[in-house]
């Protein structure tokens, strides 16, 4: 699986399993928000190969390889009636956490994602370079594929 692979399952799952409809759909962090809200951006922070990671316990008993790639996903919406706004993004968390627990490859999306993850909501109000605004929700998952031993 590639890393674009990964970005582009991530992104296509939340738009498939969130509701109202999320409209547009970034797989890296734009300096404009040219699309509608609300929207969803995925931007892999961290890519690592390991054979004991923990976020995901599991793999050790298996001993292999494991390839992990650590994404945000960032859901904005539009901030017109804050109270409306948060209601919103917590009805994606509830929506993305029912969806995770699941399937934990994501529709199959993904190989799998690892038990551990987060919805973070303490920076909620967002301004982008072009005067975009909105209220924005933060999640962090970790994917995981399992690989051959490097040579």
């Amino acid at each position: 699986m590639s890393t674009e692979d990964v970005l582009t399952g991530l992104n296509e799952w939340v738009l498939a399993v969130c509701t109202p409809t999320i409209v547009g759909a970034y797989p890296f962090l734009p300096a404009e928000k040219p699309l509608a809200f609300p929207d969803v951006v995925a931007e892999v922070l961290d890519i690592r190969l390991t054979v004991d990671d923990p976020a995901f316990p599991f793999s050790v008993i298996q001993q292999t390889w494991l390839k992990v790639w650590q994404v945000g996903l960032s859901i904005m919406v539009s901030n017109a009636d804050p109270e409306a706004a948060a209601s919103q993004l917590e009805g994606y968390a509830d929506q993305m956490d029912a969806s995770i627990r699941s399937d934990g490859s994501l529709g199959g999306r993904v190989p799998f994602i690892s038990p551990y993850y987060s919805f973070d909501f303490t920076a909620p109000f967002v301004e982008y370079n072009d005067g975009t605004r909105g209220r924005e929700m933060n999640v962090q998952i970790s994917v995981g594929e399992l690989v051959e031993a490097p040579a």
